[in-house]
């Protein structure tokens, strides 16, 4: 996880995610040789789809392409988007909150919903994904 992240974000998150362990080199080729991946899948991806099917694990990403492979194979897919969504809809995050956070990350140029639209609550409600 830290070579992904700066290393302060990795360890505010090691309490809050589940570390896995790779799946065996046979158990990858065994899992990708029926997955029928898309070829675009970066190759961390494609390691995120076996590992994610071998143990069961519910997977945040936000590449529709994995999002989309996972869900054909029955397995949770969730992205940032929807957890902010759950966020306020479970009145853990107000919406004023989740329109600040929304309204930086346009400013960074990371947009959750598409990039041409809003970036609001409002927006969010109807948002689905994959």
């Amino acid at each position: 996880m830290a070579d992904q992240l700066r290393e302060t974000t990795a360890q505010r998150m090691r309490q809050r995610v589940m570390l896995s362990a790779m799946p065996s080199t046979s158990d990858v080729a065994r899992i990708l040789a029926t997955a029928g991946l898309p070829r675009a899948l970066a190759d961390v991806d494609r390691l995120v789809y076996a590992t994610a099917i071998q143990q069961g694990v519910t997977v945040v990403t936000g590449d529709i392409r994995l999002a989309r492979a996972l869900t054909r194979h029955g397995q949770h897919v969730g992205n940032m988007a929807l957890i902010l969504k759950t966020l306020v809809t479970t009145y853990g995050l107000a919406i004023t909150a989740c329109d600040a956070i929304l309204a930086d990350l346009v400013k960074q140029h990371d947009f959750l919903l598409l990039a041409d639209g809003s970036q609001t609550w409002a927006t969010l409600q109807s948002y689905a994904f994959p």
